[in-house]
């Protein structure tokens, strides 16, 4: 092979390679453009968020770690208790309502006719021997 065609693939393959990079680089242009104009909508909310944020006051959370251990206690025992109550609460409600569907006394109701009329019956075949036996 001579000298030049090595020249020529190694042309070939660095205008390859500043197409691929330059086609990655447009679309990631276009990419990081969209993201701008989502930070641009996203700072005109943001007004919203600081005039809802001034009115609004919270409580500052304490960590766990730095709290006194029978505060911490405490206060994880009040939420036990409180899911404790809802479980308990809920219950008594799947309870009733279970004894509201059960508590129906079915001599009482008004069943429609197809409920109440006898199942025909497919009358028996008998099969010789030789047919069951296959």
């Amino acid at each position: 092979m001579p000298w030049w065609s090595w020249l020529i693939i190694w042309a070939a393959l660095i205008v390859a390679l500043v197409s691929v990079v330059g086609a990655f680089a447009v679309t990631l242009l276009g990419k990081f453009m969209g993201v701008l104009d989502d930070l641009s909508a996203l700072a005109g909310r943001a007004d919203v968020l600081v005039t809802i944020d001034s009115r609004v006051v919270l409580k500052p959370q304490q960590l766990a770690v730095l709290a006194d251990i029978r505060v911490v206690r405490s206060r994880r025992a009040a939420r036990v208790a409180r899911s404790v109550e809802r479980r308990y609460r809920r219950r008594e409600q799947r309870m009733a309502r279970g004894r509201a569907i059960v508590a129906v006394d079915a001599t009482t109701v008004q069943w429609p006719e197809s409920f109440t009329a006898p199942h025909p019956r497919r009358p028996h075949r008998q099969q010789s021997r030789s047919a069951r036996l296959g």
